[in-house]
């Protein structure tokens, strides 16, 4: 058993040369992606917005207050709350693609052309 060219370890098994017709996708995930962002924003803006109406109940109510904590506390407590959460959209909306692009560096120029055309 002889090894492979390296030209044609890139290649599909039965594939003779790099020429041959890619295989076709059978099916078109554009709308699914656009549903999948649609659905993110709608749950971004839900959250945002959750945040927004406890920061007026806290502004406008000047004893609100959690139990056994001053109002300042409670303040420092909502802010930290604030950061815990955007950073959690920011991360969850960021990592596929950060996770994309490192898979990505392995693989051929070509391939990595697809990729940018997909975004």
């Amino acid at each position: 058993m002889t090894r492979p060219n390296p030209s044609e370890i890139y290649l599909l098994p039965g594939a003779l040369d790099a020429t041959a017709v890619s295989p076709e996708p059978c099916i078109d995930a554009r709308a699914i992606i656009r549903s999948a962002r649609r659905r993110a924003f709608l749950q971004d803006l839900v959250d945002v917005s959750l945040l927004t109406a406890i920061d007026i109940a806290f502004i406008t109510w000047k004893s609100a207050r959690l139990p056994f904590f001053t109002r300042e506390d409670t303040l420092a407590i909502l802010l930290l709350l604030h950061v815990v959460i955007f950073g959690y959209i920011l991360l969850v909306r960021k990592m596929p693609a950060l996770r994309a692009r490192f898979i990505a560096s392995s693989w051929r120029p070509e391939e990595r052309q697809h990729l940018r055309c997909i975004r």
